[in-house]
């Protein structure tokens, strides 16, 4: 495990997820994941969208097929994906 032996290792977690820090106040925000990515799983972006939906802050999810971290087609199509200034006027 990535916190080793550390006694807090719960808290850290919950305090390094941003699902702890979805608040209604929060500014748009765009979440783009490959739902290959096996370094942090695809479901975690999925699980954050619904946090903020449920919140009621303006989000997308921008699913890469076959992207994972730190491969060029998720970083090439993140980039092409990139929404109009009209997401952040909401």
């Amino acid at each position: 495990m990535w916190l080793g032996g550390l006694t807090n290792k719960e808290e850290i977690a919950r305090e390094s997820s941003p699902l702890t820090y979805v608040r209604k106040q929060n500014p748009p925000i765009i979440t783009i994941h490959g739902d290959a990515d096996e370094v942090v799983p695809y479901s975690h972006a999925v699980r954050l969208c619904e946090a903020l939906d449920k919140a009621g802050v303006t989000n997308e999810l921008y699913s890469i097929k076959g992207g994972a971290t730190d491969n060029s087609k998720t970083r090439t199509i993140a980039g092409d994906m990139m929404p109009s200034g009209n997401f952040y006027e909401s």
